[in-house]
């Protein structure tokens, strides 16, 4: 639990640095003061850095090491958060800059996948990161990620991984979001500087062949099962040719219907794919008997070939950090403890992207990574005496999950989904036979594209369970509870999970001192008082050993 401290800590600096920030830069514009408030907090960070180290390696260090680690960790967010805070700001106000001139060329590389546009003024979108702005003798190199839109004939000439040279036209976006909208006018004016790496144009063919075969699916199946098994829904993915298009009535009806039902995050990869293909590997590995160095070796190189096909997300990135860890731990010959690998993983996250702590996708899937390591095993074995091991284990997990990641969701929608648990056990049992069926039809599409879509078509077939469940959640009344928006629903939220676990624990306690005088004698309670005194005392001792 020390190691989930020291994250919380890191993540909490993190925010508070960008909302610092933030306020300061609404009253203050950002300008030349930002590079020496930078240089002088790197200075004062290594300073403090370097004093507690050498503490550390002495005999008598004067701060304990989890308080040290504490303190240097905390200062690297803060000095990370604010080093990419002030370089983007002054990037976003180069580029969006109201002198600048419409028709410099605008230095961006695609990073993602071409979409469907979510914006009704263009055809399609991406996300992309701008490598520099401005003319020859006002080019200014930036790092600046962005979402660009186009319209058909630009949108023929995005390839993810390629970087470009465009005509665009900058604006802040206008959901509230950092990231600036960039809009293609004029496809003549894409000039391409370097085509997508082999890698890249490989990954492009397989979403081709897979999204071809998911083509001859049901509508369910086209729009289901590259979600299950890719993270990227059938009608998100933008096609030229728009050859056999969903209907979007459907397809609204059916994305209400998986949020209403507390099941959207099957459409999105997390740490459950992971978990697939290392359980795999495990097996395996298990049968020929192989080293448990080589089985965690292995296990990374999955992992990481996993994480390179998949649509870019940060849930993603969030698994594979953990799942790199883990397998590494594996390969030293310890075994691997999930609550110090996602505690390391919001870690190295966050200092290296301080933008993590601000990311819905990254905070939903560290929740419910972290609801499950505390609570599901507990959950699991009081619901076993009720409705046996199978049901119980993956109801706890579900409980679990959707309790750590509810204060997140209704940040993002304030209500809470009363029919999540049963839609997802009932979806339970064939989750996983449906994405490793997906994920087999995405492996063999090019080479394979027979079996593969017999693949697909049972994948479907768990696909269908889902949408049943999902659209028949609609029809429930009173499934969805409404909630206060904004932070305060949040804060609301957790203060009621508070006082039910101390109502709970006043129970457990009552329970416990009925059974203890229902036998001979009497049993022996301190009061809180002492206990009170006890901790005082504790407290007192622990602070003067630590200075």
């Amino acid at each position: 639990m020390r190691m989930v401290l020291v994250a919380s800590a890191t993540w909490a600096v993190s925010l508070c640095t960008h909302l610092v920030g933030s306020l300061i830069s609404q009253r203050w514009p950002v300008g030349a003061w930002t590079g020496t408030l930078i240089w002088v907090s790197t200075a004062v960070a290594l300073a403090v850095s370097g004093i507690l180290v050498m503490s550390i390696l002495h005999a008598r260090p004067f701060l304990a090491p989890t308080v040290a680690l504490v303190v240097v960790v905390v200062m690297l967010s803060a000095l990370t958060t604010l080093m990419q805070d002030v370089d983007r700001a002054l990037s976003a106000g180069a580029l969006l800059s109201p002198g600048r001139s419409r028709i410099d060329p605008v230095r961006m590389t695609f990073t993602g996948l071409v979409e469907v546009s979510s914006s009704r003024g263009a055809d399609c979108q991406v996300a992309v990161m701008v490598r520099g702005a401005g003319s020859s003798s006002t080019y200014r190199r930036m790092a600046l990620p962005a979402l660009a839109f186009g319209d058909d004939a630009a949108c023929e000439r995005m390839a993810s991984g390629a970087t470009v040279d465009a005509v665009v036209d900058a604006r802040a976006s206008p959901l509230g979001g950092d990231e600036p909208w960039l809009t293609m006018e004029n496809a003549d004016s894409i000039v391409v500087i370097a085509e997508p790496s082999g890698f890249a144009r490989w990954k492009a063919a397989l979403y081709d062949d897979f999204f071809g075969v998911c083509q001859r699916l049901s509508d369910q199946g086209r729009m289901l099962v590259p979600g299950l098994s890719l993270g990227l829904l059938g009608a998100e993915r933008y096609d030229a040719d728009d050859q056999g298009a969903l209907d979007l009535a459907y397809v609204d009806y059916v994305r209400e219907g998986f949020s209403h039902a507390g099941i959207m995050h099957l459409m999105a990869v997390s740490g459950g794919h992971f978990i697939l293909i290392t359980g795999a590997i495990h097996g395996v590995c298990r049968r020929v008997r192989s080293p448990r160095w080589l089985t965690g070796l292995i296990s990374a190189v999955g992992c990481a070939v996993l994480a390179a096909v998949m649509a870019p997300s940060d849930s993603v990135a969030r698994a594979l950090i953990m799942g790199v860890w883990s397998s590494g731990w594996m390969v030293l010959g310890r075994r691997p403890r999930s609550l110090v690998a996602l505690s390391w993983t919001v870690i190295i996250s966050i200092i290296v992207d301080p933008s993590m702590s601000r990311s819905y996708g990254f905070s939903l899937s560290c929740a419910a990574v972290l609801g499950i390591v505390l609570f599901a095993d507990g959950w699991r074995e009081r619901l076993a005496s009720v409705m046996g091991k199978s049901i119980s284990a993956a109801l706890s997990m579900t409980l679990a999950a959707q309790m750590a990641t509810a204060p997140i969701q209704v940040l993002l929608e304030p209500e809470i989904p009363l029919m999540a648990p049963i839609a997802n056990l009932i979806v339970a049992p064939i989750v996983g036979v449906s994405t490793i069926a997906g994920l087999t039809a995405f492996a063999l599409s090019p080479v394979l594209p027979l079996l593969a879509y017999w693949c697909a078509v049972a994948a479907s077939w768990g696909t269908a369970v889902m949408e049943a469940a999902a659209t028949s959640s609609l029809s429930v009344p009173h499934s969805i509870l409404p909630w206060l928006p904004s932070p305060w629903g949040s804060a609301a939220l957790v203060l009621t999970y508070v006082v039910v676990a101390v109502m709970a624990a006043a129970w457990r306690g009552r329970a416990a001192r009925r059974r203890a005088m229902s036998g001979p004698g009497r049993a022996f309670h301190r009061s809180p008082l002492s206990r009170l005194r006890r901790w005082t005392t504790e407290t007192k001792n622990i602070v003067e050993r630590l200075w």
